[in-house]
């Protein structure tokens, strides 16, 4: 085979990796596939047509690659020449907590010892929570405020550290003294009110949820261990709507409970059960900004959305050892943005999908146009 025969052969293969091969990838505004090969159209949409859909696949989040993309040029000699994308390694392995404020998505990540950040607005990636003394031990969960301020539950240091957007550390809450298992914190909107989750243990009535102020004095504490109202058993996540509507994560007792801003309990919701709209083993927990609740079920392997008023609206996605859109194996923290994204983490594919909310009339007009 002549010379210019095999560049040419070269060539044609570069280009079928290069239109076929490709991963499904954010923009640099998170807001569509970016990849040049995507989904079947029955993995891209939530609910599938001819149901009008509520959410689109985005793409996810795994390496630098995922919202960074190279030049056709770059990647088509990259193909010719054998060498492997300098950012396309997972820079995640199992994060236990996620959050997002600002085009910003902060990953708590025990084995890194850090929180991974993807900075979607200005392409980059970077860690913090690194630097003596104030580095972290095994961060377990983290929340973020309307100021941009990060706050990281570190298990082994029994701290809450709380940094800025960029990683600069502010201040400790410590949990030295009280907690038997610390698992999740949450933080209101305006950041005046912060909220640790303390899972117990089997042997103990040691099930809580503890409220501090800006001056990082208890406010309030809910629990202990119990069945009714304001108590509960096992909780492992909460968040914050932004009418500062606390809700908690129940787990062992099968349910999702709501709390104003002073603790007082307002309602519940949810079930042992294997229907839409009961829960098997609700794990995380989030609010959308029209104040629609996330429920992420480690049991079921989805994520159930419900209404203000804790009515069931509809479920994404489901158990799958398929890698592809929407199948979860190990399901682990989620999180809304304020632009009513979602974000899904799976350990066992170690992936963040992103899905974007579709309003009414952009429904309408998928189901017109099938």
């Amino acid at each position: 085979m002549g010379v210019v025969l095999r560049l040419m052969v070269l060539l044609v293969a570069a280009s079928c990796l290069l239109a076929g091969c490709a991963s499904s990838r954010l923009n640099k505004s998170g807001d569509k596939l970016a990849g040049k090969q995507e989904p079947k159209p029955d993995k891209v949409l939530w609910p599938a047509l001819p149901d009008q859909p509520r959410f689109r696949f985005a793409g996810i989040l795994r390496a630098a690659s995922d919202f960074v993309q190279e030049s056709d040029n770059v990647q088509l000699m990259r193909k010719l020449t054998g060498q492997a994308a300098s950012n396309d390694r997972p820079v995640i392995s199992k994060p236990t907590g996620i959050a997002v404020r600002s085009g910003l998505v902060y990953v708590a990540e025990p084995a890194a010892k850090a929180v991974t950040v993807f900075d979607l607005a200005r392409r980059k990636l970077f860690r913090f929570g690194t630097r003596e003394p104030n580095d972290l031990k095994r961060p377990q969960a983290i929340a973020v405020d309307r100021e941009g301020l990060v706050y990281v539950l570190d298990s082994v240091l029994r701290k809450v550290m709380v940094f800025d957007g960029i990683g600069l550390f502010q201040r400790a809450i410590d949990l030295s003294e009280g907690y038997t298992n610390p698992v999740s914190v949450a933080v209101s909107p305006d950041g005046t009110t912060l909220y640790v989750v303390d899972r117990g243990d089997l042997a103990s009535n040691d099930h809580k949820l503890v409220a501090y102020g800006a001056d990082g004095k208890e406010k309030f504490r809910l629990g202990p261990r119990g069945p009714e109202q304001g108590k509960f058993n096992i909780p492992l996540a909460a968040t914050v709507a932004d009418d500062n509507t606390l809700y908690v994560a129940d787990t062992g007792n099968f349910r999702v409970q709501a709390f104003d801003g002073a603790g007082r309990f307002k309602f519940e919701f949810g079930k042992l059960g294997v229907e839409p709209g009961n829960f098997s083993r609700p794990r995380s927990i989030a609010v959308d900004p029209g104040g629609n609740i996330y429920v992420g079920d480690a049991g079921f392997s989805n994520v159930q959305i419900f209404n203000p008023k804790g009515d069931l609206l509809m479920p994404l996605g489901g158990l799958n050892r398929d890698p592809g859109p929407g199948n979860y194996a190990l399901l682990a923290g989620i999180a809304v943005d304020e632009g009513g994204r979602l974000y899904i983490n799976d350990h066992y594919f170690k992936k963040i999908e992103v899905f974007l909310p579709l309003s009414e009339d952009e429904g309408r007009e998928l189901v017109a146009g099938q």
